[in-house]
């Protein structure tokens, strides 16, 4: 028996490849009444009671309670000097796909479908023989492609990773457009249909851009920033939409604060963790009548804040994270951060059930898996 499944790719990195995926699995799990989850080849590696796994493989186990063990829904990672190694011969390609192949026959043995997400554009993972096409290939599974939103650029964009998916013999049965401007999702739903389908390709949805869904939330900066969590552990799944360097005066901190802004600031400012804490008491309680609003504090460099100063901050439940990073380095962690989702945002991943439920062509993605 064919197992069934689809091969969910992408355009380039940083598409929404693991967004769609969510959202797809937890759609699906209305249709069918068990599914498995697959990232055959991993480039962000974390430890999970001592084996490594993709942490897209480990977001997904962690969201749907999944049974199958991390290593099989990640079989292959690739950590620093991989690439190296197989080009070294310490690596075959024979024993990469023998790993995908046998997690793949694992998960997929109960007949349930499987959705597999890709790494990367079309072509990672071409030098050790083993790309998003290629896997797709080995695994025969139809494939959903990500782009961003838009017409030009992502079409061309479409057409390039086509061509890989084309030479090995892939079938790229429709594709999504991402992080769309609001008010043009109609105009790049009918462009970009009408050039998928002189190719034979549906067009699935067009998704509108969410700026909670591109920025990381405290949860996620504590653990990229490897920072110390001082207090309010209970709020740190709120996503700030706005990043200010406390390093000026605080009047000029305080006008340039915003919904949901987190103040970067020196440990040693006082001053700032003061009236940070006073505003985020006030938020909590609904008696803030400013525009400003802190929803945390990352405290950067060597000074420690002075013991009351904190004591009194702990109180208000304000978010504080306390790094060794100066103020600039930890701005610069934090503007690189990805925004990759956790099992704990919750506010995210009720965004990307209700943007993804009413933007996708559902009926024909089922069509998709059963055909």
């Amino acid at each position: 028996m064919k197992k069934k499944g689809i091969f969910i790719a992408a355009t380039g990195q940083n598409q929404g490849k693991t967004t769609t995926s969510l959202a797809i699995f937890r759609k699906l799990l209305d249709e069918y009444n068990e599914l498995s989850f697959m990232k055959p080849v991993g480039q962000r590696t974390i430890e999970v009671k001592g084996e490594s796994a993709d942490e897209d493989a480990v977001l997904m186990k962690e969201v749907f309670h999944l049974k199958s063990n991390a290593g099989i829904m990640s079989p292959v990672t690739v950590p620093r000097g991989f690439t190296k190694d197989f080009l070294d011969g310490k690596k075959s390609n024979a024993s990469i796909k023998e790993s995908i192949m046998n997690g793949w026959n694992e998960l997929g043995k109960n007949g349930s479908p499987v959705i597999v997400e890709g790494t990367g554009h079309a072509g990672v993972g071409s030098v050790f023989g083993m790309n998003n096409a290629q896997v797709a290939k080995s695994l025969g599974l139809p494939v959903i492609m990500i782009a961003g939103g838009g017409i030009g650029r992502p079409l061309d964009e479409v057409t390039l990773n086509l061509s890989i998916f084309k030479q090995e013999g892939v079938k790229v049965e429709g594709v999504i457009f991402n992080k769309t401007e609001k008010s043009k999702k109609a105009q790049v739903k009918k462009y970009c249909t009408k050039f998928l389908d002189k190719q034979g390709i549906n067009c699935l949805g067009v998704i509108e851009y969410n700026k909670i869904l591109e920025n990381p939330s405290l949860r996620r900066l504590q653990l990229d920033l490897h920072a110390k969590i001082v207090s309010g552990e209970e709020n740190l799944d709120v996503v700030p939409l706005k990043i200010i360097a406390g390093a000026g005066v605080l009047d000029y901190i305080l006008d340039k604060t915003h919904t949901r802004t987190l103040v970067v600031t020196p440990a040693s400012r006082s001053d700032v963790i003061i009236a940070a804490a006073y505003n985020f008491s006030l938020s909590k309680t609904g008696e803030n009548k400013t525009q400003s609003q802190f929803v945390g504090l990352v405290l950067t460099g060597d000074q420690d804040p002075h013991p009351d100063v904190i004591i009194n901050a702990k109180q208000s439940g304000i978010p504080i994270l306390r790094t060794k990073w100066d103020t600039y380095e930890a701005v610069e962690l934090i503007d690189h951060s990805l925004g990759k989702t956790l099992a704990t945002d919750n506010e995210k991943l009720d965004i990307i059930k209700n943007i993804y439920d009413k933007s996708i062509n559902w009926k024909k993605i089922i069509e998709i898996i059963e055909n």
